[in-house]
């Protein structure tokens, strides 16, 4: 039976909902929402209706009364069902498992949902109109989506519990996620994985100037690779130095999300959340 919600956002812009599939997979069920409403974010219409809706996917654990929730958030332009692998682990410790994809990535792709450097998204842009975008732009976007989804959508499928709300990013998707988590303080608990949210890109707005907010008993944790050529270790213990609650780990064997990437991130979610059982 497919269901279907409307909510009346602040601004007046209908927020609609509607469940397009639910499938079985090892004993548990993933629904694929898609999420749609009217944003003027860059100005060319057809580019904003990709970019402002999207998909969601929602696995909730067997579990009763309140249940924490982890939000996974992937990097530049790769599709949320990159992080499939994390499911089931994050389903054994009886949290509900959210997967939204982020701008340029899978449903919001403009490169026929293939992935690809930023240099070729902002290619793509250009020849659809948009001449001054900077990825900056990304994050109030989605930390809306992530409020969205907290507060109204989900308390639809499942009982939150909203003191025990958790974010993972991988690449990009940790600048994302920590500047919801730090500038936005959403959330109690921070994984990111391959990637680190000292943005200097975003000046006055970069998480590193926000840093020494992150007190117990919220945490914020980075795993990176001791192999990743693209991720500068320096600015992770940089942004990790001026937190009270923060930590890092470097992942033997781990790339940019190559060799024991999966292992690692399943091992650093594991260790953060699993208090929360």
């Amino acid at each position: 039976m497919i269901k279907k919600f409307t909510f009346t956002l602040p601004n007046g812009e209908k927020l609609r909902v509607t469940q397009k599939e639910s499938r079985e997979w090892w004993g548990f069920f993933l629904h694929r929402l898609r999420i749609t409403q009217k944003r003027n974010w860059l100005g060319i219409s057809k580019v904003d209706r990709k970019l402002s809706n999207y998909d969601v996917y929602v696995a909730v654990p067997n579990r009763k009364g309140k249940i924490p929730v982890l939000f996974s958030l992937q990097g530049i332009s790769a599709p949320i069902e990159f992080s499939f692998y994390q499911i089931k682990p994050v389903l054994d410790l009886g949290i509900a498992w959210v997967g939204v994809d982020t701008p340029f990535g899978g449903s919001r792709s403009i490169t026929n949902k293939k992935t690809h450097a930023f240099p070729t998204i902002l290619a793509k842009l250009k020849s659809l109109g948009v001449h001054n975008f900077s990825p900056s732009y990304c994050f109030p976007i989605i930390n809306e989506d992530l409020n969205n989804l907290l507060s109204l959508v989900l308390p639809k499928f499942f009982e939150v519990d909203n003191q025990k709300v958790a974010l993972v990013g991988v690449s990009f998707g940790t600048m994302l996620a920590s500047w919801s988590f730090i500038n936005n303080r959403f959330g109690q608990r921070m994984i990111g994985l391959i990637g680190h949210g000292n943005a200097h890109f975003l000046g006055k707005h970069n998480p590193l100037h926000f840093a020494h907010e992150v007190k117990f008993p919220r945490k914020y944790h980075l795993m990176l690779g001791e192999n990743d050529p693209l991720i500068a270790p320096e600015m992770a213990y940089q942004l990790i130095n001026k937190m009270p609650n923060g930590s890092i780990e470097i992942a033997k064997n781990v790339t940019h999300g190559g060799g024991m990437f999966e292992t690692a991130s399943l091992n650093s979610i594991r260790n953060q959340l699993f208090d929360w059982k």
